[in-house]
């Protein structure tokens, strides 16, 4: 029974990385602390994976394959947007 996307399994992990997490454990950690800005933006969201749940997804993935796939799907929303995205929270620290 399929209870999870991988965009909902993707969407969290990458955010979570990009919030310096480390593992597994936290990338479910993450998830459940942000449960309701996931569920308001992945269609069908219905709760956030267990640690087991995202290591059991990438663990069947393909890391050369998974690599290309990101590396293409940057390249594809670079053109997209004009500007700077800041990921780091220095912008909001401001000067």
């Amino acid at each position: 029974m399929k209870e999870h996307s991988l965009e909902c399994i993707f969407y969290i992990t990458i955010a979570a990385v990009l919030g310096g997490v480390e593992s597994w454990n936290e990338v479910a950690e993450f998830g459940c602390l942000r449960e309701d800005f996931f569920r308001s933006r992945i269609n069908g969201f219905k709760n956030v994976p267990s640690h087991d749940t995202f290591n059991r997804v990438f663990s069947l993935l393909d890391p050369k394959a998974l690599e290309e796939g990101f590396r293409e799907w940057i390249r594809e929303i670079c053109g997209k947007y004009s500007g700077i995205v800041c990921i780091d929270g220095k912008e909001l620290r401001g000067p």
